[in-house]
């Protein structure tokens, strides 16, 4: 039965006579001699919308405007925070359905939000809009007739440019598998006439492959036969062309309706394929997306074209990769070619690592993995970063199928005049990869110019004759960051003697650094650790700045270029007898008044002492670790006490040679409120402290939670700048989500200052019972406490560091923090960043951890991948970088 009888079923008892055609019902023609008839199915209009206030409420009043009688307007807005929900409703319209939805589901969950609305309310058709359309007052009237004439149960549009109307900007969409062209536009950037050479069915349709989603009716019988879009693999771009895809695979028509034209706000510099928001291929709201790109190739494309369109389809983009997304888009190749079982143990290398020696090491062993024709696709891609022509790739292809091994290759192409010809990222790094005998050998210069990770990494292929795993690399890293270079040559080896000339000169070079001498040349540390010596006594005091200080000086104590001593302000003795009572190794690593002090010498302080310097360490070089500047550019956060010490210690920043910060934030503001010190600067990035891990307890018996239950984490001293009532807000809007069901709030950290933690804990009571105040925990708590939690959520309004986001990270919970501040820095791409001020978007960053469990693992691959970027043998190593240099002779 045709649509048009579907709909002419309802009234057919008093037809008479044969029904005139369908278009002359809509157009409203006379049909003599008989009595004319209108047909006018119910057609649902779903827009989901995001923060363009302005645009949605322009174009939800422009459909006020349609000369379509029947339809009604399914807005879903995705968690706005410009009001755009409230100004909808302000219009009083009652064809207006406003849908609110999370942040995380724009675009294509919240077009199911509100495709299942309208299916619901009894919609015969769902045309999806954009809220950027512009549309002629007849469009739903002519995209409803063509649907009715030609029987189709999906119709797409002709769409144009609005700022060049006669522009095409798509018509219908295509897959040219072969060439790697697909989900294209079709006729994009042509003009009007080009319409001429399609092929008409009828007067006014075309056939086409596919649709975008912008502008598309489809009849509610196909949700029925092929589902909702496609909303966990393609969240945001290309869920529409993969639902007409589904639909041409259940053989359903997919046809334009010439007669239906609108009108977009589409330009390339915001929108095009070199936009700033597509060249982030691994980001949700990018229309270069990975995810999708790899779903759609999966399902629909031959079997024998995939990888070769998943390369030519980056292939524009592949002179712009950097290393890390050249590693990507390798690892992404590779998991293409494996079964499911080899997918799930491969999926852990799918983060590349973040060393960029290893990496260039890592990456060469995954292309040397490759089926043939994947391994001269990636090689062109990888190493010169272009595609390669279809005689490019078959002449390799049949020299590896021949015999050609995959490792002569790669030196052919990391010999070649293209290779060479320009900087190229990772080019020293894969130099030292090379350097394995499996390559030959390749001769590198192992004294000069390297990184300590390039030195390890040619260690260990020098030792073992074969690349290293992860980690047996970051155990070795770790053992040159402490020890220095000379401890390589005391690992084992069992296979030294098999040493090409270029790797007996990297023994001989390493044996060079054994014999000279270590500690007689090593520089004179003397700390100042009063900040442990009050933590001994006070639970209060063992904050951000005790971690730090304990860490970074547990570190620097068997490093063989410092001879590390200690020394604490006199009104510290108690609690200088309970420390070294506690821990001995600080006895015999007092700094005695009657020592000499040697020529090499240099002092550090990990934060402001309670009293001078002794007078003794004048001469030599001061340095100072800065974790913030709050107090004094933000005094409403503290008492009028803690603002006049704080500005009193920063004088002694007029006596420092340099001053650490810990991250580039504190650095920056350093530089802003005191430009005129003489000082000198660098970061030093703190770490996690994983010292707390042994002793863990039983989730139970930290707090009381229903069994069922999940929890988020908020961790820090309750004091103003944590934002704390923010946080709180933001879980009373989830509480009564069934979504948000059996979630609970656990508030860690000591009370502060300048909060009222009655008044607190009295808002947190009103907004939901669910709210927990944990009070300061065991740091061995604290590991098991971050281990369960489906994420942190650290709003601060401003942190020196922020160590519960690496914290966080290295149990692999998800972070939701704020953008600014250090904490966007520290967080990188691994965590969700967040407006602070706004309740509304927390709650949608943390609802979306919560429900989608595919965003939620990935970023937790994306946390451990970013915890492994701190180290504390890392900010050691800065410290020392700098004391080498105020002491250099």
């Amino acid at each position: 039965m045709r649509m048009a009888d579907i709909f002419l079923g309802r009234d057919r008892a008093n037809v008479e006579g044969k029904s005139p055609p369908t278009s002359e019902r809509l157009r409203g023609k006379p049909a003599a001699p008989q009595k004319k008839e209108h047909i006018y199915p119910i057609v649902g209009v779903v827009t989901p919308v995001r923060n363009r206030r302005d645009w949605t409420l322009g174009f939800a009043q422009s459909m006020r405007k349609q000369n379509y009688p029947i339809f009604r307007l399914y807005i879903v807005d995705s968690g706005s925070t410009d009001g755009t929900p409230q100004a909808l409703r302000a219009l009083g319209a009652s064809e207006i359905t406003v849908i609110d939805d999370p942040d995380w589901h724009y675009w294509t969950a919240a077009t199911n939000s509100g495709v299942v609305a309208a299916l619901k309310d009894g919609c015969d058709y769902i045309l999806t809009l954009n809220d950027d359309a512009i549309l002629p007052d007849d469009f739903i009237a002519n995209i409803v007739e063509g649907a009715l004439e030609s029987d189709a149960p999906i119709v797409g549009s002709v769409i144009s440019f609005a700022n060049d109307p006669g522009r095409l900007w798509g018509v219908g969409a295509y897959n040219d598998w072969e060439n790697g062209a697909f989900v294209q536009t079709g006729l994009a950037n042509l003009y009007e006439d080009a319409l001429d050479a399609k092929t008409r069915i009828g007067a006014d349709m075309i056939a086409v492959d596919y649709l975008c989603g912008n502008g598309t009716l489809v009849h509610k019988s196909v949700f029925e036969k092929i589902g909702l879009y496609e909303q966990r693999n393609a969240p945001h771009y290309h869920a529409d062309s993969e639902f007409t895809m589904r639909a041409e695979k259940a053989g359903l028509p997919r046809l334009v309706a010439l007669r239906a034209r609108l009108y977009n706000r589409f330009t390339l510099d915001a929108d095009g394929p070199f936009s700033k928001k597509n060249m982030k291929f691994f980001s949700l709201r990018s229309a270069n997306f990975v995810r999708p790109i790899l779903h759609i190739l999966n399902e629909y494309c031959p079997a024998e074209h995939r990888t070769r369109a998943f390369v030519f389809y980056y292939g524009r983009y592949l002179s712009l990769f950097d290393a890390r997304t050249r590693s990507k888009l390798l690892r992404a190749v590779k998991f293409m070619t494996l079964s499911g079982a080899e997918r799930r143990a491969f999926a852990p290398r799918l983060v590349p690592p973040a060393d960029p020696a290893f990496l260039a090491c890592d990456d060469l062993e995954i292309l040397l993995s490759l089926p043939a024709l994947e391994f001269v696709l990636l090689a062109y891609a990888y190493l010169l970063q272009r595609s390669c022509s279809d005689n490019e790739l078959h002449s390799y292809a049949h020299a590896i199928g021949a015999g050609k091994s995959r490792e002569a290759a790669i030196v052919e192409f990391v010999g070649s005049g293209e290779y060479r010809g320009r900087p190229r990222p990772l080019v020293a790094e894969l130099d030292v990869a090379l350097s394995a005998p499996r390559f030959g050998g390749k001769k590198i210069d192992a004294a000069l110019d390297m990184s300590d990770s390039q030195f390890t990494l040619a260690c260990l292929l020098a030792a073992r004759g074969r690349a290293p795993s992860r980690d047996e690399f970051l155990k070795a890293r770790r053992l040159v960051a402490t020890r220095g270079r000379a401890a390589l040559v005391d690992e084992p080896s069992d296979s030294r003697a098999l040493a090409s000339p270029t790797l007996q000169a990297l023994s001989e070079t390493v044996a060079r650094l054994v014999a000279a001498p270590a500690r007689d040349d090593a520089v004179h540390v003397y700390v100042n650790i009063d900040v442990l010596c009050m933590a001994i006594v006070d639970p209060k005091a063992r904050t951000g700045v005790h971690r730090y200080a304990k860490n970074v000086v547990h570190e620097m104590l068997d490093d063989s270029r410092v001879t590390l001593r200690v020394f604490h302000s006199p009104s510290l003795r108690r609690e200088w007898s309970r420390l070294v009572e506690a821990e001995p190794i600080w006895l015999e690593r007092e700094a005695h008044a009657e020592d000499p002090i040697p020529a090499r010498a240099v002092v550090l302080f990990p934060y402001f002492p309670i009293e001078a310097a002794p007078a003794r360490f004048a001469a030599l070089p001061q340095c100072i670790m800065m974790h913030d500047l709050f107090p004094l550019e933000r005094p409403e956060w503290f008492s009028a006490e803690a603002v006049s010490t704080f500005q009193r210690q920063l004088r002694q920043l007029l006596t420092a040679s340099h001053i650490f910060c810990n991250s580039r934030a504190t650095q920056q503001q350093l530089q802003s409120a005191l430009p005129t010190l003489r000082a000198s600067s660098s970061v030093a990035y703190l770490a996690a402290d994983g010292s707390g891990r042994t002793g863990r307890r039983e989730l139970r018996k930290i707090v009381d939670l229903p069994r069922s239950a999940r929890y988020f984490l908020c961790i820090g001293t309750i004091e103003p700048r944590k934002n704390l009532l923010n946080a709180i807000s933001a879980f009373a809007l989830l509480a009564s989500r069934p979504e948000a069901r059996g979630l609970h709030m656990l508030i860690v950290g000591q009370e502060g200052w300048n909060v009222d933690l009655a008044d607190l804990r009295k808002a947190a009571f009103d907004a939901t019972k669910r709210i927990h105040f944990l009070g300061r925990v065991p740091d061995a708590d604290l590991w098991t406490l971050y281990e369960g939690a489906i994420c942190t959520v650290f709003p601060s309004l401003a942190e020196g560091f922020g160590l519960p986001i690496l914290e966080s990270f290295a149990c692999g919970a998800p972070v939701v923090t704020s953008r600014g501040s250090s904490t966007e820095e520290i967080g990188g791409d691994a965590a969700i960043l967040v407006d602070p001020l706004d309740p509304s978007e927390i709650a949608a960053a943390i609802l979306r951890i919560a429900t989608d469990t595919t965003e939620r693992r990935r970023l937790k691959m994306e946390a451990l991948r970013r915890a492994q970027d701190f180290s504390w043998a890392l900010c050691a190593e800065a410290h020392i970088a700098e004391f080498e240099r105020l002491t250099k002779r």
